[in-house]
């Protein structure tokens, strides 16, 4: 069970995705920061039932970064950040873990653009 915990936590501290799912439900709230936007989100279970949901949050501020598009121009980025919560057993949702490293930011793609499309659960691993 503990190697499970540290797999999944491992995990999900190095793939990245999002599946667009507007805004948060009432019960999330709590858990991203006032003025941050939800922009992907996902949910599934690991290895004995334990249930998770991961929410991809962006900061609206923009930060001017050393990262240029196409035509050399300056981009303005948004910070992006991945927080993990696990179900416990009276079904309260608990953070687990959060990165604001495990999603690349909109000049990390390169000539390909914006490397974030979605978050999604394959078979208990986020992908």
């Amino acid at each position: 069970m503990i190697k499970r915990a540290i797999f999944f936590t491992a995990l999900i501290l190095t793939l990245a995705g999002s599946t667009f799912a507007g805004e948060a439900k009432n019960q999330f709230n709590k858990f991203v920061p006032k003025g941050w936007q939800l922009i992907g989100q996902t949910d599934g279970s690991i290895g004995g039932g334990i249930e998770y949901k991961a929410l991809v949050i962006a900061d609206p501020s923009v930060e001017k970064m050393n990262c240029v598009d196409i035509v050399h121009a300056p981009v303005a980025v948004q910070s992006r950040k991945l927080i993990v919560l696990i179900k416990d057993e009276k079904n309260a949702w608990h953070e687990s873990t959060s990165s604001s490293k495990a999603i690349l930011k909109k000049c990390d793609g390169g000539l390909l653009g914006d490397p974030f499309r979605k978050v999604s659960d394959d078979n208990g691993m986020l992908v």
